[in-house]
């Protein structure tokens, strides 16, 4: 998203992705799995590849005015999974327990505009 990449399934990635490639990588619409091998598709290595190459990269290589201090503790240790989707999609959310544990991909239960998600 910070370089305004599409997702894997909008209308431009189709011809590139092929049918159901959109669903194991980076830019996926919904993260479940990320492939390991191959985390980029076509679509976004396409992407990045003409952003650079069209000189747009050189923003990347300004140092920053100042450090960046990250906390040393990890989200999960602040807020436990279900304030993380509170603090996401609302007070009434929650997460899915019956899911994997959320260290890879958090699922979130709860209501987001009127709808059930």
């Amino acid at each position: 998203h910070v370089f305004n990449m599409l997702h894997d399934n909008s209308k431009p990635c189709t011809n590139l992705n092929g049918q159901g490639g959109s669903s194991r990588h980076v830019m996926a619409p919904v993260m479940a799995h990320v492939d390991p091998e191959e985390p980029w598709s076509p679509c976004s290595a396409r992407f990045i590849t003409d952003f650079l190459d069209n000189g747009y990269g050189h923003c990347l290589l300004d140092k920053p005015e100042a450090p960046l201090h990250l906390p040393a503790t990890f989200p999960g240790k602040d807020y436990d999974a279900d304030r993380q989707c509170q603090l996401t999609f609302g007070p009434d959310s929650s997460h899915c327990p019956q899911l994997p544990p959320p260290c890879a991909a958090l699922w979130c239960s709860g209501h987001l505009n009127g709808h059930a998600m």
